[in-house]
């Protein structure tokens, strides 16, 4: 059925909004119809492209509900991740920090294994992890694949590891890669002085560093996985980095699956 535009005049205001769905219960688009109230026949226009007419057929009521409206924040594993839409999608502004069951954490050193695992930098949780300075677990990318394979029972319903191609995009939405590390790094980083992020649209990319047979770049450089597998090595995927002092966001797609970088988690804007 067709959209349809509810009407109420209550103390001579007119309240309106476009409903999408229209059944036992609507979902309210526009925020100025009061919520939680139940609208009976009689008090429903249909829009039939020309002009608004009565609805004489409708026999059912309608409740309300107020509006979902643009995703702030969302909880995983028992950790709130603060949310920010650029473009078409939402992006975490934190790195993961997620510890499924069954995932390996690295305690002591770094690992070039090919089973899923993931440790804090420099093994150390207290000063990198949630409580510290919150740059996240760094995984390396059998966990990533791992976690984008089995996103329906670990995620909560729509969030997903980005693609390159959502890298790509995002660059490009920012004015291009030349700038797009300039502009999504964060600002005022206290343990990178030379950091040089203007955050311009509140992503706050950390200069959480990453490792491979050892770690490195802490407070110099971020590292970013995607969910993309190298089109040439099968032992490779693709991920992104920034740097202090340097204005660009580099894309990269040789780095063997064993390193381990940092995670954001992305969903479509519906």
């Amino acid at each position: 059925m067709a959209n349809k535009i509810l009407r109420k005049t209550v103390g001579g205001y007119d309240l309106y909004a476009m409903v999408a769905k229209f059944d036992d219960t609507c979902r309210e688009i526009a925020p100025n119809l009061l919520p939680s109230r139940t609208y009976r026949d009689g008090e429903i226009l249909m829009d039939n492209g020309d002009y608004p007419v009565w609805s004489a057929d409708v026999i059912n009521t309608y409740t309300i509900h107020e509006p979902d409206g643009p995703i702030q924040s969302v909880e995983i594993g028992g950790k709130t991740y603060n949310v920010v839409q650029i473009d078409n999608l939402y992006w975490f502004v934190e790195n993961l920090d997620y510890a499924w069951q069954g995932l390996t954490i690295l305690t002591s050193g770094t690992s070039a294994s090919s089973s899923p695992q993931a440790t804090y930098y420099n093994n150390d949780e207290n000063t990198y992890g949630w409580n510290g300075l919150k740059y996240g677990l760094q995984y390396n990318w059998h966990a990533v694949n791992y976690l984008e394979t089995n996103k329906a029972s670990l995620l909560p319903e729509g969030w997903r590891i980005p693609t390159i191609s959502d890298w790509q995009n995002l660059a490009t939405y920012v004015g291009g890669i030349s700038v797009a590390g300039t502009k999504l790094k964060a600002t005022n980083v206290e343990t990178s002085p030379n950091w040089g992020g203007t955050d311009e649209y509140g992503l706050a990319l950390m200069p959480s560093g990453g490792s491979s047979i050892s770690f490195f770049d802490i407070n110099e450089g971020a590292y970013l996985w995607s969910s993309t597998e190298s089109e040439y090595y099968t032992t490779d995927a693709f991920s992104v980095s920034v740097f202090s002092d340097e204005s660009e966001m580099y894309i990269t797609e040789d780095d063997g699956k064993y390193y381990q970088y940092s995670l954001r988690l992305v969903k479509d804007v519906t």
